[in-house]
């Protein structure tokens, strides 16, 4: 049995993000990519003190597991949970209106930035093993410094945009 490629996975993925915040999570695509950064911005932190405790390399107060892991997937379980946590718990937009275009940049770039962080993730070895079998995956990839900046630009531009529709 083959294993679906990444490129299958990604567009997979970017589909049902854009169904789900079209249907379900139009008032909270905003705080869905808030929620993003912030669980991007722990799992870099916190992501390797996590592994050192997961695998035995660190203790907290003598106490310490000692799992067979790797830090990618410490670091994209952490950063998943805590991104689909923190979208549950932010509240919603009080905008009585959002564009369709604003919750359709907002979501892509949502699961655009969320992917790209997990392939920041990997090491050098699985990134040249990505860039061999998966062209969108690798483009995430490389690009991830840019899907941390246009959210941020479209941040702005809704934020001036939308500010007499409160």
């Amino acid at each position: 049995m083959t294993l679906p490629s990444w490129d299958i996975i990604v567009v997979i993925l970017v589909v049902l993000w854009l169904a789900f915040a079209f249907v379900i999570l139009r008032s909270r695509v905003m705080s869905a990519l808030l929620a993003a950064y912030t669980a991007y911005l722990v799992s870099i932190t916190w992501g390797p003190n996590l592994f050192g405790l997961l695998t035995g390399k660190q203790a907290v107060f003598g106490f310490s597991f000692s799992l067979s892991v790797s830090e990618f997937a410490v670091k994209s379980c952490l950063l998943v949970i805590l991104w689909l946590l923190l979208t549950a718990l932010i509240p919603s937009s009080k905008r009585k209106r959002i564009p369709e275009f604003e919750t359709l940049g907002h979501a892509f770039f949502t699961i655009a930035f969320v992917l790209s962080s997990v392939v920041t993730f990997m090491n050098d070895e699985q990134k040249q093993l990505l860039g061999n079998r998966a062209v969108i995956a690798e483009y995430l990839g490389r690009y991830h410094n840019l899907l941390i900046l246009l959210p941020v630009i479209l941040i702005l531009y809704s934020s001036l945009h939308a500010k007499d529709e409160y």
